[in-house]
Order: C-alpha cells, then structure tokens, then sequence
C-alpha cells in the first residue's frame, strides 16, 4: 500500500489471482497490495454481517471504523467476519477493503455480507460505488 501502480473501477470487490501473475498489469506476482474505495448501501435497515474471504492479510472498515482486522497472513483461504452494523435502507456508506499478498499462493479477496433479509453473498455492483 505503499506505492500506487495502477488504479481502475471494480463492479464488485472479488479478486482472484494465480499465484504466478500479479492483479493486474505492472504489477509483479508474488508480493502486492490492493486498496477499495467507495460507498455500500442496503436496501433492508437492519443489522449486516460483513464477511471477506482472503487467502492473506485483510482490513475492513465501514463508515470510519474499523471492522474486520486480519492483517496477519494466513496459510489458506479464511472467512473473516464483522459483527453486525446497524444499516440503514439507501443511506450510502464509506467502506474501504484493503488486502496484502504476501507469498506467490494465488490471490484470493471476496466481499460478502448477509442479514436477516439477506443470504451471504457477494455484495453486488448495484450495491457498490466508487468513491468521490
């Protein structure tokens, strides 16, 4: 996160990358990181999970707070979780997902969350937006 290589607009947060090609052009494989920006927004006001699948470190925050910390490696694809956070229906939300890869193991990111209303799932694009 220390040095931007390349910036784009992603509908969804959901990375997979071969271990042997990096995520995008100029950058290397093996060691990178990737950072979102945006806003989320529900349409049910009630409380949502927010879950990552990552396969290295991970950083999630909603609205300024930090709410999945899991910035350590891991040896294999692991689901992090949030607590519930209050959403309201339509409000936008500041959210930002920061992951690292640390090894030339395939690149792993998927953004989920879940509700009553709601089954797990990737958040969709309609849900997402880009930042500014």
């Amino acid at each position: 996160l220390t040095q931007q290589v390349v910036q784009r607009n992603d509908r969804v947060v959901l990375l997979n990358v071969p271990g042997t090609k990096g995520p995008a052009a100029g950058v290397s494989p093996g060691t990178w990181s990737a950072r979102w920006l945006g806003t989320v927004s529900t349409q049910f006001s009630e409380p949502t999970t927010f879950r990552v699948l990552a396969d290295d470190g991970v950083r999630v925050w909603i609205g300024g707070n930090l709410v999945i910390d899991a910035w350590t490696p891991v040896s294999k694809a692991t689901v992090f979780s949030s607590a519930p956070i209050s959403m309201t229906a339509g409000a936008k939300v500041p959210i930002r997902v920061e992951m690292r890869q640390g090894s030339g193991r395939n690149g792993q990111l998927r953004l989920l969350w879940q509700s009553r209303s709601m089954p797990r799932s990737v958040i969709p694009s309609t849900q997402l937006f880009p930042a500014g």
